[in-house]
């Protein structure tokens, strides 16, 4: 059976406390129907669990996600490069940090999208074809 690894923080009682859980396709279909803005409210990483945790190797397939009043970006990497959601209106200045990381104007999509997003890399270990993209200068 298919699982992946879900990393996320959250905060307690001004304490942050560091979450890894590895999720199958029951408990990954119930995070997309109610937990995805407590998980990506300080940004996740959703890694498939057949694949090597090591940050230095470029050849890894992950997806990074952030949730924030009712919007959401993905920043996608792999062998051939990284990518961050293409949304269709730009946010404000000061909502462009996901996850940690700097997002440009556009990136932000609806919640339902982030949701299907999430579905296929779970389901394909690629990039999402069901939201647009834009190539990271990275």
């Amino acid at each position: 059976m298919t699982s992946v690894d879900v990393s996320y923080r959250s905060e307690v009682g001004g304490k942050w406390l560091e979450h890894l859980e590895r999720i199958n396709a029951t408990l990954f279909d119930r995070m997309l129907a109610g937990r995805l803005p407590e998980v990506g409210k300080h940004g996740a990483i959703i890694r498939h669990r057949h694949r090597p945790v090591d940050d230095r190797d470029p050849s890894e397939r992950e997806l990074i996600f952030g949730v924030r009043n009712g919007r959401a970006a993905l920043y996608y990497t792999d062998e051939t490069g990284a990518w961050y959601s293409r949304g269709p209106t730009p946010a404000s200045p000061d909502e462009l940090v996901y996850a940690d990381l700097e997002f440009p104007a556009h990136c932000e999509i609806s919640l339902i999208n982030l949701a299907h997003a999430l579905a296929e890399f779970f389901d394909t270990q690629t990039r999402p074809t069901c939201v647009s993209w834009q190539e990271s200068d990275f």
